[in-house]
């Protein structure tokens, strides 16, 4: 993003960008709607032509997630191509639990070395295997494709290092999880590790950088997301309270490490969270600056619901 028009509570439209209101611009880029309405938006684009790509299913046999999590945690810990991104998970449904990996290389690269990891782990399930050269919006469609509507559900998530050890012990807490919930109506129940590399957190520090003050130095990481699915409200209490008490043995497993970051991804964020101070004590400051430097009144913060606020409301 390199420029923002934004409607501010006073009602005066300013632009921001690196060198006009170039504190309001940094905020902009995961400040949330903290700050006013952005009416319009420039952004840098690139050329984009086939993607290969899709999802790996794996045969749930005995010691499959280990092999897909060492092949994770070898693929954030040490990759450096810019082109591949993958996002493995273990999910649970109707007595059944699988392994999958969701993988691309934005180049179109067939069988990219970098996902050569993921591809060679056997056996797999042949005839569930998506993968392909296709579009980039086709592959956003598959991905799509995992969330279901008309099901009650709910996202939670932490961020940690990278550790094979630590993965494990998670996946066995999550096993727990499951046998406790199983008889609901209609659960599923997905487990997923996401990478932050290096590179990647080097390339967004390169590009200007944004409000939640992530460096490569913080990095690699795992994004951890828990997702539940179920049929009944009835359920709610006993799938929220689930869910919600792994979590924070999730976080408590990985403090006692000291692999436990800071960061919460916002979009994977339990409403209880507090997301914006999990960018960093000096960024949280800066934010809540910026909130009282262009809207004085605090608008933002008590006069518009939802999203995850700087201040305390009423």
């Amino acid at each position: 993003m390199i420029d923002w028009e934004v409607v501010l509570a006073s009602g005066e439209v300013v632009h921001a960008n690196a060198k006009n209101n170039s504190d309001l611009y940094l905020a902009l880029k995961g400040g949330l709607n903290n700050f006013g309405v952005v009416t319009s938006f420039q952004m840098k684009t690139f050329a984009a032509g086939p993607v290969w790509g899709g999802c790996t299913y794996y045969a749930p046999v005995p010691g499959i997630f280990d092999r897909v999590l060492a092949a994770a945690c070898d693929f954030a810990t040490n990759e450096t191509d810019d082109n591949t991104h993958i996002m493995p998970s273990v999910g649970y449904g109707y007595g059944q639990q699988i392994c999958i990996c969701l993988m691309w290389h934005t180049k179109g690269e067939e069988n990219a070395k970098p996902l050569q990891r993921f591809t060679s782990i056997q056996p797999q399930i042949e005839q569930m295997n998506t993968m392909r050269i296709s579009t980039h919006i086709a592959m956003c469609d598959e991905l799509s494709d995992f969330t279901k509507d008309n099901v009650r559900s709910f996202y939670a998530t932490c961020t940690i290092k990278p550790n094979v050890s630590l993965m494990s012990d998670f996946h066995d807490k999550w096993q727990g999880t499951v046998a406790s919930l199983e008889e609901v109506g209609g659960f599923t129940f997905a487990f997923g590790f996401q990478p932050l590399t290096k590179t990647l957190l080097q390339h967004s520090a390169d590009a200007g950088g944004n409000a939640k003050d992530l460096t490569a130095t913080d990095g690699p990481l795992f994004i951890v997301l828990l997702n539940p699915t179920w049929a009944n409200a009835s359920d709610d209490e006993r799938v929220f309270t689930g869910v919600t008490k792994l979590l924070e043995e999730f976080k408590n497993m990985a403090n006692e490490k000291g692999l436990l970051h800071r960061y919460i991804f916002t979009n994977y964020a339990y409403k209880t969270e507090d997301v914006l101070k999990g960018y960093g004590e000096m960024s949280w400051l800066s934010l809540k600056t910026v909130s009282k430097k262009y809207d004085p009144q605090g608008i933002f913060q008590s006069g518009v619901p939802g999203g995850f606020k700087l201040f305390e409301t009423a």
